[in-house]
């Protein structure tokens, strides 16, 4: 079982629970932590205590009191590339790893420094990005649904094996209008998709891509999708809205766009981090388009992005993705969603 860069995929924590620690943990505790324990069983399982004991990619982090007098119970988490920590059999590792206010790293840990690699195709990574890919495939589609960063992932995965018999699934449609470009009515819509398309295939340098630009598909997000009701309620992207509102009242987005990087809660910017950690991932940077203040006194705009991975992103998850992107596993696809929001007051 593999254990080095684990990142837990809801909080982006490299916590790892055991069985025992499971067992352990008090039903209240459990149902608290549940997107948590559930996170790390798609992607790692939840391994015995022994199991983490002979692994050299993990750390022990002895118990310890946080400035405000919390008592944080000892713990096991990944270790890192670059981590000097031994496996707890050595009984020589003592992690302080502790978070400031803004959810910086703060501590031993602030110390270690990851190496970057920059080869295309890393045999441990792809061997990882092909179990993260049969996880991802083998999730019932309901569950999919619920989680905006695990369903347009998937629709990556299998919007290829889509192409290639013409049958778009039921599940990907229920919540996405699904077309290739050329079949998009709105020419501005249009011209702002393209542009995306052609800078994000550059970067990638995808050829395929550049020389099929009419072919490449375009999902709409619905009104009733969760990435939909995610963004609306967002309030990193209430408050962007807000900062602007006199330019929209006069008409300066109307036929223009700004740009906008969901962040993520570490910055203490949203309450609900799940949400606002699967707004980050699965839209990240985006432009926002031909924004209006309607006489119902809703906010339109459009959305518009790329679903692609970007090669400088050394996350475990990203990283993966990324080479499968690159070994053309993935299918890159244009991410519409038309926004009707009302500003929260």
């Amino acid at each position: 079982m593999k254990f080095k860069n684990y990142r837990n995929p809801y909080t982006n924590d490299n916590r790892i629970y055991s069985f025992k620690d499971l067992y352990n943990m008090p039903f209240g505790e459990l149902i608290r932590n549940k997107q948590e324990v559930l996170g790390q069983y798609r992607v790692l399982g939840v391994p015995t205590e022994q199991e983490l004991q002979s692994s050299g990619n993990v750390i022990w982090v002895e118990a310890y009191k946080r400035d405000d007098g919390t008592e944080v119970k000892g713990h096991w988490r990944s270790k890192p590339d670059g981590s000097l920590a031994e496996p707890r059999n050595n009984q020589k590792t003592k992690d302080i790893t502790k978070k400031n206010e803004y959810g910086t790293v703060t501590g031993g840990a602030s110390e270690v420094k990851q190496e970057i690699k920059e080869e295309k195709d890393i045999p441990e990574m792809t061997k990882s990005a092909e179990s993260q890919e049969n996880i991802i495939k083998n999730l019932p589609a309901w569950e999919v649904k619920m989680n905006p960063e695990q369903e347009y992932y998937r629709i990556a995965f299998e919007l290829k094996a889509a192409i290639k018999n013409g049958e778009i699934p039921d599940w990907m449609k229920e919540h996405n209008d699904i077309r290739t470009l050329d079949k998009i009515g709105n020419e501005e819509n249009k011209k702002a998709l393209k542009e995306k398309i052609i800078q994000g295939a550059k970067e990638n340098g995808d050829t395929e891509t550049l020389n099929n630009l009419d072919k490449v598909y375009v999902v709409t997000a619905k009104m009733d999708s969760e990435i939909t009701k995610d963004i609306v309620n967002n309030p990193y992207f209430q408050d962007e809205l807000k900062n602007r509102l006199d330019d929209i009242s006069q008409g300066k987005y109307k036929d223009s766009s700004f740009s906008i990087d969901f962040p993520t809660s570490e910055h203490k910017i949203v309450a609900d981090f799940n949400k606002d950690f699967s707004t980050h991932n699965t839209i990240g940077k985006c432009d926002v388009h031909n924004v209006e203040l309607g006489q119902d006194g809703y906010i339109h705009a459009t959305i518009i992005d790329y679903y692609n991975f970007d090669k400088h992103n050394m996350t475990p998850r990203a990283r993966n993705a990324y080479l499968q992107q690159q070994n053309g596993r993935l299918s890159n696809y244009a991410l519409m969603i038309p926004i009707r929001v009302k500003l929260k007051k």
